[in-house]
């Protein structure tokens, strides 16, 4: 990600927090404290998915919200069962939690 993208990110970050604030007691609000992260079992997860997932969480904890984990593995062909525990371990060797249980998009 060079400089450019990434203050891109932080100002989409900040807007969203703007319009996501609980003093604002729009209908936004009420439905922007649910992230997620989705990734697919077909690899192992690399600093891009570290990146987003990491980011998601930060902003659920920073919201009061709550972080959903949606498998997705629409593409039979690539996605590997022994990939899934993967990504369980490793999300949680970043310090990450997320609300039980996982959801599925098959």
């Amino acid at each position: 990600m060079n400089v450019s993208e990434h203050v891109r990110l932080v100002a989409t970050y900040r807007v969203y927090r703007e319009i996501a604030s609980p003093v604002s007691g729009s209908v936004a609000f009420m439905y922007s404290r649910i992230l997620r992260f989705a990734p697919s079992p077909n690899g192992y997860l690399h600093l891009g998915h570290a990146y987003s997932a990491l980011l998601n969480s930060d902003m659920a904890r920073e919201l009061g919200g709550r972080l959903w984990l949606r498998i997705e593995d629409i593409d039979a062909e690539r996605c590997r069962p022994e990939y899934e525990p993967a990504i369980y371990e490793d999300l949680r060797w970043l310090g990450m939690h997320w609300q039980e249980p996982v959801r599925r998009q098959s």
